[in-house]
C-alpha cells in the first residue's frame, strides 16, 4: 500500500541526510517522490489521492463508484504536476540568496500553480 511505501521513502531519505550532509536537497527530494509516487499512481487500479479520501471521508464502496476513480486520477494528476514542478524549483533556487528565502518561495509557488489551476480552464472554457 501507499502507507508502506511512504514509510520506506522515508527511511531512505533519513539515510540519505545522515549519509549525504545535504541537508539543502531534501525537501527537493521530498516533493519529487511525492509528485513521482503522484503520477505513478495513474498508472494503478487506484490512484493514491483516493486512499487518502477514502481513508478519511469515504468508505470502502467508494472504490467501486467510477466518478470517484476517475475525479482521484484528476486529482493525483495535479499532485504530481505541482509537487515536481515545486521540485523543479527548488533546485534552481538551491545555492542562490533566493535559498534563504525558500519556505516562502514553495508557499508562493504552491499558490500561484494552485491559482492557475483554477482559473486557466475557465478562462479556456469561456471563450469556447
Amino acid at each position: 500500500t501507499y502507507d508502506s511505501i511512504s514509510h520506506f521513502l522515508a527511511i531512505v531519505m533519513g539515510l540519505f541526510l545522515l549519509i549525504s550532509n545535504k541537508e539543502e536537497y531534501m525537501a527537493s527530494i521530498v516533493y519529487f517522490i511525492f509528485g513521482a509516487l503522484c503520477i505513478s499512481s495513474l498508472f494503478t487500479k487506484t490512484p493514491i489521492s483516493a486512499y487518502y479520501f477514502y481513508k478519511y471521508y469515504w468508505d470502502s464502496k467508494s472504490f467501486t463508484i467510477d466518478a470517484f476513480i476517475r475525479i482521484n486520477r484528476i486529482i493525483s494528476a495535479s499532485w504530481g504536476v505541482l509537487f515536481l514542478l515545486v521540485s523543479l524549483i527548488n533546485n534552481f533556487i538551491i545555492g542562490t540568496s533566493l535559498f534563504n528565502y525558500e519556505g516562502i518561495i514553495v508557499i508562493i509557488a504552491f499558490e500561484v500553480i494552485y491559482l492557475l489551476a483554477l482559473y486557466v480552464p475557465k478562462i479556456i472554457y469561456k471563450h469556447k
